[in-house]
């Protein structure tokens, strides 16, 4: 049945998993005090239940809050994208199915909150409210309606959503597309624009992106898959990776990091939009993504009794044609 607003819904599951003890923590959404934007919350109490939201401008990938030393078991509000995530966490035995309680939420996409300073009329600095209608989003700021559209102006990984529907689930609350949306993917076309320079180019291409990295590490900190106790950029003895970021210690940083995501990252982007000096961050993932698939026919996080190609050795693993496996 067809539910227009999952948001009461979802507060009262919240409330009602938080009151039997079900779990220790509810990890959701609730507007920020100040600009009124979706921020990633964790309650624990059933009266906090009432400020958690839900709304196409929740862009943040919440399995990444169900890492690490948090109590469990804990809920988590997700969407299909993120549920892959966490399929992957259990395929890699870093989370317990029996520790989290999956919330999905219908989604259609999460539009681009850039894209509000672009539609309002005047400088804002509080959202009020968030409605849609359709594939219409108005977002409602203190300086007037910023018009948003589920189909103009969606984060790129939105565009083309490949696995629309949760993989796993505790309850579902929303409406869910039943297939992709069929559109074309923005991601891919970018991957074919990179691959379709001569040598030259695509070496200058790479060495101009990555030298306006300044080593934050936030794609790393926000990846829900980025969870090794100590990342390789922080070793010391050796020390892999330089700490200048000047010369090529920053292409290095940012091919072993994709290399050790293949096979593993799902696609939510969440490192391209924590980027500070918007690096085409999903560019190389994505085509690690194809590889992956097109040599293993895997795609990360779809079926919970799979397991990443780089987690399983296997005799008659398939080799690139020229690197040792004598095909052509």
């Amino acid at each position: 049945m067809s539910d227009p607003d999952p948001v009461p819904t979802l507060r009262a599951k919240a409330r009602e998993l938080l009151e039997q003890g079900t779990v220790r923590a509810v990890v959701g959404y609730q507007s920020h005090a100040e600009s009124g934007l979706p921020v990633p919350a964790v309650i624990t109490r059933p009266d906090q239940a009432e400020a958690l939201v839900f709304n196409p401008l929740c862009a943040h990938n919440l399995s990444r809050y169900v890492q690490g030393g948090a109590e469990k078991p804990v809920a988590v509000v997700a969407k299909a994208c993120d549920t892959r995530a966490l399929v992957v966490m259990m395929q890699e035995s870093h989370i317990r199915r029996e520790d989290v309680f999956v919330i999905a939420m219908g989604c259609t996409g999460i539009v681009d909150a850039a894209r509000i300073d672009e539609r309002a009329r005047a400088p804002w600095r509080r959202i009020e409210a968030i409605r849609t209608d359709g594939d219409a989003v108005a977002v409602e700021t203190d300086a007037g309606v910023a018009r948003l559209s589920l189909t103009e102006d969606l984060l790129p990984r939105c565009v083309a959503c490949p696995v629309p529907q949760p993989v796993i689930d505790d309850v579902r609350l929303g409406d869910f597309p039943e297939a992709p949306p069929g559109r074309p993917d923005p991601l891919a076309a970018q991957v074919a624009e990179i691959e379709a320079m001569g040598r030259d180019e695509r070496r200058r291409f790479f060495s101009e992106t990555y030298n306006r990295c300044i080593r934050c590490y936030a794609c790393r900190n926000v990846c829900p898959l980025c969870f090794c106790e100590k990342c390789f950029a922080d070793e010391t003895r050796p020390q892999w990776v330089p700490r200048s970021t000047l010369g090529g210690g920053n292409e290095l940083y940012h091919m072993v990091r994709a290399m050790h995501l293949a096979g593993r990252c799902i696609g939510c982007g969440a490192c391209e939009r924590a980027c500070p000096v918007g690096l085409p961050l999903m560019a190389v993932n994505t085509k690690m993504a194809q590889v992956v698939d097109g040599m293993f026919g895997h795609v990360a996080g779809v079926r919970m009794d799979d397991t990443p190609p780089f987690a399983v050795y296997r005799d008659a693993d398939p080799d690139l044609p020229g690197h040792g496996g004598g095909k052509s």
